[in-house]
């Protein structure tokens, strides 16, 4: 009996396997959780165009697959100038549902992919800086100038045309006079209106022009241009009356502005006229006054 091996030996080799199994689990979950923690985790931050908010957001996904295996997390990051335009009602309503476009987004830390709003909320975030323009106190100081500005700022954003913000900001740092800065930014969203409007006709994308058309006609209901661009764009995707309606509308135009030259010819012309008959009068008189005798006699 003494020679027969200890019953306690297969336990013991089994408890040690399962402790080895144990701990490669533990091992590879804890390499997993630190592989997430440097390389899963994704956050950025999204911009409201009808509110002027902003909020981040932040997840966890398995890198490589890109499978995401927790909830989005969000949490509000407007800043005060955001608070302030729309606490003041610069920022005009839109009965549009909301919508979020991303400023940034980044994997790990590191920025991996930036949206056209982020040309915005860069000027947003402009702190008081030499040579910097600081909104919110330009905001304060300007009101007249202001209620000019973020009325188009927030109209462009709507329209996902965030590349126009940084000329429209230079805009307001070069002026504070509301007059002024309505003129240059009527202008100038005219011109780029129709600029993008044609390059989208060209691209044979004609929902795209109309749409821009139809902005530029909001700026000036009057743009020739602009009706006459819209009506090639309506034809060519099969709306022939609202084609026909836009020609209408510019042939009507074109006669109104010809009967305003028209007109201001023909003032130029009675002018004209009434000045030559008025230096013939003249003429007329110095000539009777030389040949009169006013010697009287004596």
């Amino acid at each position: 009996m003494s020679g027969l091996p200890p019953i306690s030996a297969p336990r013991e080799s089994k408890r040690n396997r399962i402790v080895v199994a144990v701990a490669c689990v533990l091992g590879v979950l804890a390499g997993f959780a630190l592989v997430l923690s440097v390389f899963g985790i994704v956050n950025g931050s999204e911009f409201c165009p009808q509110r002027f908010w902003r909020r981040g957001f932040s997840y966890y996904r398995i890198p490589l697959v890109n499978v995401q295996i927790t909830p989005i997390v969000r949490e509000d990051k407007t800043n005060d100038l955001e608070r302030y335009l729309w606490m003041k009602k610069l920022i005009p309503k839109d009965p549009n549902p909301q919508r979020w476009d991303l400023v940034q987004v980044n994997s790990s830390g590191v920025p991996v992919w930036d949206g056209d709003a982020r040309l915005l909320c860069t000027y947003l975030d402009l702190a008081r800086e030499i040579g910097q323009l600081d909104l919110l106190e330009w905001t304060k100081n300007n009101m007249a100038a202001a209620q000019v500005l973020w009325p188009s700022i927030a109209k462009i954003a709507r329209q996902r045309l965030y590349f126009l913000a940084p000329d429209i900001m230079e805009m307001a740092q070069n002026t504070s006079d509301p007059k002024q800065l309505e003129e240059e930014l009527d202008q100038y969203l005219i011109s780029a209106y129709m600029k993008l409007a044609t390059t989208y006709q060209e691209l044979n994308e004609q929902n795209e022009a109309i749409r821009l058309f139809g902005l530029t006609l909001e700026e000036d209901h009057h743009w020739i241009p602009a009706l006459l661009g819209r009506a090639d764009s309506y034809e060519k995707v099969g709306q022939t009356k609202k084609a026909t309606v836009d020609r209408e509308l510019a042939k009507q135009l074109r006669g109104d502005e010809q009967s305003e030259e028209d007109g201001k010819g023909s003032l130029e012309g009675d002018e004209e006229s009434t000045a030559a008959e008025e230096k013939g009068l003249s003429d007329e008189i110095d000539k009777i006054l030389d040949d009169a005798d006013f010697s009287f006699g004596f």
